[in-house]
């Protein structure tokens, strides 16, 4: 659904891969319906209908979350087939530090993420309740096995989020000096509906959120044996302060819109040692003493997700939000295409 962007459009991953550090994207449900999508690499045929934009039974997986399928310096790769993977090769990957990637995303399917269902008489197509509720047994379901794995223990890193605000409560406020996404032209319009009526059902597009400058405030967890028990950060992070902070764990140049001057990185304000530097607007509960984060990032672990997680960035991934904005780009019709045949 929307703009995929060309080769030349650089993301995270092929900086990890340029470093010789591993990754893999974990989808809840991807391919589970042969039909609609792979279980590998799975997206819409470039310039056709994307045919998980709603559930069905058995298969929740909704390609707008996951954000490798929007780079074809990503999907034209044969190695997508590799590393953007149904979850449930998670708990064997967990097992051994040498089968961990050093980053991991992580995003449950339409009703584990919390969109659908959610309470008023509404369920997801399965019966479960969805909402909030569902969103906190997939975390009760999944986090467990991260936190007990060799490579968490190790030198991981868990950050918990989400990308958007409840956009029923009208919230789509936006920090951090936010700039409009690359792909949002004047006079753009969005189209909400798959397929879209005839005429569409267009409204002006007030991106990066469909109904205004970002997706509203939402919260972080961020979970490591580096980070003080009860550290709280009174900062606003957006989208691309998460890039810009995973950028960092792994000494990583800036992409896009993560290079914004004055933009926060989180790792510079939890993780102690030569990386990480105490700031004003953090406060900790804890006089426990962490260990300092080594220097040698190929042993590094980070682990982003769930939460309905899409994650772009301006010129790379749109990371998901790590505090207080949420950036939702173009709807298009729930066209999969290539930003030159994009409609307006």
């Amino acid at each position: 659904m929307g703009c995929v962007y060309p080769s030349s459009v650089s993301t995270i991953v092929n900086q990890l891969e340029a470093k010789g550090l591993t990754w893999k994207g974990y989808m809840e449900d991807m391919g589970n319906d042969p039909s609609r999508e792979s279980a590998t690499c799975g997206h819409p045929v470039i310039g056709q209908p994307d045919k998980t934009q709603k559930a069905v039974k058995g298969d929740q997986y909704a390609s707008r979350h996951d954000p490798f399928v929007y780079f074809h310096s990503i999907i034209d790769l044969p190695t997508c087939d590799a590393h953007v993977v149904n979850l449930s090769a998670l708990a064997g990957d967990l097992q051994d530090e040498a089968t961990t990637p050093n980053y991991v995303f992580i995003t449950p399917n339409l009703c584990h993420d919390g969109h659908d269902g959610g309470g008023s008489g509404r369920t997801c197509v399965d019966g479960q309740p969805g909402g909030l509720i569902s969103a906190d047994k997939f975390l009760a379901d999944t986090v467990p096995s991260i936190l007990a794995s060799p490579a968490y223990r190790h030198d991981g890193l868990l950050i918990v989020t989400f990308d958007e605000a409840d956009s029923k409560g009208g919230d789509a406020s936006a920090c951090c000096r936010a700039p409009r996404g690359p792909n949002i032209g004047p006079g753009a319009m969005v189209v909400f509906d798959n397929p879209p009526p005839d005429p569409p059902d267009k409204i002006p597009d007030k991106g990066p959120g469909i109904t205004g400058p970002a997706g509203g405030r939402v919260g972080a967890v961020l979970v490591s044996r580096f980070i003080k028990p009860g550290t709280i950060s009174k900062a606003a992070y957006n989208h691309y302060a998460l890039l810009r902070s995973i950028e960092d764990f792994f000494d990583l140049e800036h992409l896009g819109y993560a290079g914004q001057e004055g933009l926060k990185s989180s790792e510079r304000t939890y993780l102690p040692g030569p990386m990480g530097k105490r700031a004003s607007d953090v406060v900790s509960h804890s006089s426990t003493r962490v260990p300092a984060l080594s220097r040698d990032r190929s042993k590094l672990r980070v682990w982003n997700g769930p939460g309905s997680a899409e994650h772009r960035s301006a010129r790379a991934s749109r990371c998901t939000a790590s505090g207080t904005q949420a950036s939702e780009t173009v709807h298009q019709g729930g066209i999969f295409q290539h930003p030159a045949k994009a409609p307006q």
